[in-house]
Formats: structure tokens, sequence, C-alpha cells
């Protein structure tokens, strides 16, 4: 396998990927924006501007966890302080606000330090923008410019945090289906954000010549890595090196927690390049998702919250062909079997069993028989679930669990729509198992 291989697979994922939108302003997630973050009118692209530079400094494992949470945050922030949310200097009233966040508990570690760093961007675009953040920006010629005020001005986003400010401009510098905002600046000269999913992406292609976690703590070694990324994009598209940002970052989360080599990237750019020409998108949409649950889903729930398995709701909507989707009630992110992670489909909803009166010997016999003709919904999620497990079979282990009235049933007609089948009844045996697993 050569490099000169992997690089035309790579322009071949950017070219089609490169209208993909950012997952923070992405129309199909469940949390909606308040705002159209494309919208012209100069006094709400200073709000917009405003708006994902809090978004931008949240946006760390540490405090938000995935980064979609930024997003849901944030949104949450919105609805509760309106035009508010831009001034408010105070970081008690962000504390309280956070508090009534219902998906709390999924955020980082460090989340006790949102609501200081979001008013340290309040201040930063008060003092410096001067009323007209988008006219401050202006002032500067170059986008490195921009970073360093930013990383000098505002807390988590200097030193080894510098990633959320190049994201940041990364975001506002290029058009569609980024933001647009900082269009006088050259595309040539963005820098990669080196996240933790980009530089997997980097220690695959040989960029990054380090091990282990420690050198992500070096701010040094982090600007050689970075610098080393920008080259080889700017190699492959010197004009615009930031178009590989959202989808290295997407492919380094794709990646994560597997053996990084060349041949593991080469085998995921042939997967992602085949799967889009069938269905014209990214494999995965990430997502919040804050829906009533079946009672069925709730009893499952309240199993894994008494476990130390950790688990994810809806947080996955996976691109089938013919424009079907699919979302997999529950993802253990950290549990995997023979190294693909673990689904929970709880299905509660089957055909049952018919009466039939048969004649035997003279006599009238009343037995229970499945219709050879199922039920149209059970048809359509059947055909899902074996679209996806043939699609993505070899990165997820699906189990499926059912009422016990239905095993038989999906046993003996479905054997290919799961990789093991459980009884609701037998949750806790499963669960048990599965934290075996993941010790």
């Amino acid at each position: 396998m050569s490099f000169e291989n992997v690089s035309e697979l790579l322009l071949n994922f950017i070219s089609s990927n490169s209208k993909a939108v950012n997952l923070e302003w992405d129309p199909r997630l469940s949390e909606k924006l308040l705002f159209n973050p494309f919208n012209i009118a100069p006094e709400i692209r200073e709000h917009i501007a405003h708006y994902f530079l809090l978004v931008s400094s949240i946006t760390e494992t540490d405090l938000i966890g995935r980064a979609e949470n930024a997003r849901a945050l944030m949104i949450h922030y919105n609805k509760v302080c309106m035009d508010t949310l831009y001034s408010i200097v105070d970081p008690d009233v962000f504390q309280e606000i956070l508090e009534t966040y219902p998906f709390v508990n999924e955020l980082g570690p460090e989340r006790a330090h949102i609501p200081e760093v979001l008013v340290s961007v309040n201040e930063y675009v008060r003092d410096s923008g001067m009323g007209n953040f988008l006219d401050y920006v202006r002032h500067f010629s170059l986008p490195q410019e921009v970073v360093d005020d930013i990383s000098g001005k505002v807390m988590r986003m200097n030193g080894i945090h510098v990633e959320k400010a190049w994201l940041y401009i990364i975001w506002c510098s290029r058009p569609y289906p980024d933001l647009g905002l900082f269009s006088h600046f050259s595309l040539g000269d963005l820098k990669l954000p080196l996240t933790s999913y980009t530089s997997d992406v980097a220690r695959c292609l040989g960029l990054c010549p380090y091990d282990g976690l420690d050198w992500r703590m070096d701010v040094l070694r982090r600007e050689e890595v970075r610098e080393n990324l920008t080259v080889f994009c700017s190699d492959l598209v010197p004009d615009d090196p930031g178009v590989f940002a959202y989808p290295f970052y997407y492919l380094g989360r794709w990646i994560r927690g597997k053996n990084l080599s060349l041949d593991l990237l080469r085998r995921y750019l042939e997967f992602f390049n085949k799967l889009h020409e069938q269905t014209g998108n990214l494999p995965v949409t990430f997502d919040i998702v804050s829906r009533e649950m079946s009672t069925f889903e709730e009893s499952l729930r309240a199993e894994l919250e008494k476990t130390r398995l950790m688990f994810q709701y809806e947080s996955l909507r996976f691109h089938l062909p013919g424009g079907i989707t699919y979302r997999p009630d529950f993802v253990l992110p950290d549990c995997k079997i023979k190294g693909r992670t673990v689904l929970l489909e709880p299905h509660g909803i089957w055909g049952l069993p018919e009466e039939r009166v048969l004649n035997i010997g003279g006599r009238n016999i009343c037995v229970q028989a499945y219709s050879d003709k199922p039920d149209p919904s059970e048809i359509r999620f059947t055909s899902k679930m074996r679209s996806f497990r043939q699609l993505f079979g070899t990165d997820y282990y699906l189990v499926m669990i059912v009422p016990s009235r239905f095993v038989d049933r999906v046993e003996m007609r479905y054997p290919a729509i799961f990789d093991e089948l459980y009884v609701g009844t037998d949750i806790p045996e499963l669960l048990y198992k599965l934290q075996s697993i993941e010790a």
C-alpha cells in the first residue's frame, strides 16, 4: 500500500464531504439553534460570531465531554437568556442555568469551570470588540494574530487549549458549509486545529512522531504536529487546508480506540467513500436527543444507571441506503465485544400470534400461530436492522432485547438482525456480563 494511494483516497473523501455541515450548526440535529447561522444581517452576524466563540470556548472534553454537548448546552443557555446571553459577566448566573440543564451529568469532569469560561468570553468581546466584534477582527490581517489575541485574553483557550481558538477561526473564516464571517482572511493561512481526534489522524499519516498521550500536554510538541498536519493538507489543497478540519475530526472520532496505522486509515477511507456512493452522506450523525422513552426503554435505562457502564441514549444516527436512518437506543462507547462497540436495542413491538382452528381427526383444535405476513412496521424495522448490520457490523455489536413472548418469533424469523438476543427479564444478567467484559 502506497502513501500516494491514501492521499488519493483522502482527496476523494474530502471532495465527497466538503459540504458536510459541522455538527455545531447542522440543522438535522434534534436540538435546534434559535437563529439561522447563515443570516446575512449585520447585527445578527455580530451575535453569530459571539455565539460560536462561546461554543468553541467550552468545546473541550474535560468541560463538556462530547462536542455535541457544547451545542446542546449553549442552546439551553440561549433559550433561558435570549439576547442577555452575550452580556452576562456574573458566573453565578451561568452556574444557576447550568444546574437546570437536563444532561448536566453527561458533561465533562471539569464542568464546574464552564461558567467562568463563558464569562471570560463575554468580557473579551465587550472589552476588545468595543461593541462590534466583527469590526475588531477585521483589524487583524492574519488568522494567527486573532488566535494569539484570543488565547491571550480568554480563559482555557491558550497553551494546550489554543486548538479551540484555531477551531473557532476555521469555523468563522471558511465559506459555506462553515460560517464565512471573517471573509477577509486568506484561507491558505489557516492551520488545522489539533484536537484529540485530528491528532489520531496525524498519527496514522506518520505526521506525529510521539507515542502515548503525554505529548499532547506539551505546547511545543503540539505546535510541531499541528504544523506537520497543516503542511500535509496544504500540499494537497494549497488554497484551503482548512477544508480538512471537519472531515478529519469526523474520521478521527471514528477510529478512536483502534490500533492507529496507515492501513487502518486506508480501510476506513475506502469504506466511507463506498458508503457515500450509496447514501450521499457521512456514515453517522452525532446527536443529543431528549424525547420520551418507551416503558421498555425506561426499564433498561433504570438498570443501566445501577451499573458503572457508560451509556448514551440515541446519540448516533446512522445513514443507510435509500434515505433510511437508524438510531440505536443505547450506545455503550467503552464496552467492546470482539473489538466492536456494543449497542443495546430494546424493541417491544412485534406481531402477536393469531388463533387458528385446525381440524385434526374430525376435531377442531385451537392453536397459536404467527401470520405468514408480518406487520408492515415489523418488515421496515427488521429490514433496517439487516441493512445496518451488513454495513456497520464490523464496528458495532448489536444486542436485541425483546419481551419473552416474542423471543422465539424473533429468533426463528430474523436471525440476521442481531448479534445476540436477550429476553427483557434477563437484562440484569446481560449488564453483569457487559460489565465483566468492560473490566
